[in-house]
Order: C-alpha cells, then sequence, then structure tokens
C-alpha cells in the first residue's frame, strides 16, 4: 500500500473518531446545560429524535426534552414537540396533541407555530376542519413574519378556500411572502398577473 493511500485511511479514522467524540461531547454538554438553558434541552431533543451523532433514537426522551423546552417559554420547542406529534408516520402520528403545542408557539409569536396550527385546522387533522379558523392562524403567522403563512393566505383568497375569491387580498398576502424571499410566493404572486 503506497504512503499516501495509508496517510488517508490514518487521517479518515482520527477524523471518524474525532467525530464520535465530538458527538459524546456534544451531547453531554447539552445534558449539562438543558436544565438552565432551553435551546440546550430543544437541541437534544432533535438529536434522540433524529438519532444524532450516534445517539440511538429515544422518541419518549425526546418528547419530554421538548416539552421542558416548550414549558420553559421556548416558542420553538414548542412548535417542535406539535411536529413531533403531527408529523410522525402512519399510526404514532398524534395530531390532537400537536394543536395545543402550536398554538403556544403562534401565542409566543412563533410565525411557523401558527402556520402549522392552520394547516390542522384547514386539514381538519387533529382538531375539527374550521377554513374561518385556519386563516386567521394564517393571518397571525403572516403579521409574525412566516412567510409560508402569508403565501397559504394568498391561496386561500386566490382559490376562495372559505372565503370569496379576492385576487387583491391574494397579492397582498403573496407579496408579503415574496418580499420575505419564499420563491413560491413569488410564482403564485407572478401567475396571478394577466
Amino acid at each position: 500500500m503506497s504512503k499516501p493511500i495509508l496517510l488517508a485511511m490514518l487521517l479518515l479514522g482520527c477524523a471518524q473518531r474525532a467525530q464520535a467524540e465530538s458527538g459524546a461531547d456534544k451531547v453531554a454538554s447539552l445534558t449539562a446545560s438543558c436544565a438552565t438553558v432551553r435551546l440546550s434541552c430543544d437541541t437534544l431533543a432533535d438529536i434522540y429524535a433524529k438519532g444524532l451523532y450516534d445517539v440511538p433514537i429515544d422518541l419518549p426522551r425526546a418528547a419530554g426534552l421538548y416539552r421542558k423546552a416548550c414549558d420553559a417559554g421556548l416558542e420553538l420547542a414548542c412548535d417542535n414537540i406539535g411536529d413531533f406529534h403531527s408529523k410522525r408516520l402512519g399510526s404514532n402520528a398524534r395530531p390532537e396533541l400537536a394543536a395545543p403545542a402550536y398554538l403556544k408557539a403562534c401565542d409566543g409569536g412563533f410565525g411557523l407555530g401558527c402556520e402549522h396550527l392552520a394547516k390542522l385546522y384547514r386539514d381538519g387533522r387533529g382538531v375539527a376542519r374550521d377554513p374561518a379558523t385556519a386563516i386567521l392562524y394564517f393571518q397571525r403567522g403572516c403579521d409574525a413574519g412566516n412567510a409560508l403563512s402569508c403565501d397559504d393566505l394568498g391561496d386561500v383568497y386566490a382559490k376562495g378556500i372559505g372565503v370569496a375569491v379576492d385576487a387583491a387580498k391574494a397579492a397582498v398576502n403573496y407579496r408579503h411572502g415574496c418580499d420575505a424571499k419564499l420563491q413560491l410566493a413569488c410564482d403564485h404572486l407572478a401567475a396571478l398577473k394577466p
């Protein structure tokens, strides 16, 4: 075996070991700081939910960590616990548990939480289908700066979902999404123009 190949194999092995060690160090550090730093709990929950850094997936632990961070007032974690319940696969999905978490995120000013809650109401997932409530939460999300909420609100008015078709309102909302750099909203806005 040539020296360059041997050196490359040695460096690769060292890099893999360093990555594993840094992953273990990261988990240990996050675990230690979770008691006082809400974002640490949320990040640690992501690690357990997704099996990052060679940590085995532990969904109950992930849910508990998301809940801890959410209860401590981290709206991102509230949205994540909502995602945890609404986006799990098959019979494990529990969208009825997602709605209160998304509401807490939205009430805290986290626009993506409003977007997710609006979609639950729009689709009748875990809550009764209610287009008017969906519009309310899409509007709150858009007002909070969530471009997806603006785009979805534009769709509501462009397609007449629970309201009369209103191209002017659709354009205003698509414009907000486009101004926030969401290309999809820009495309929808362009499609409205004759």
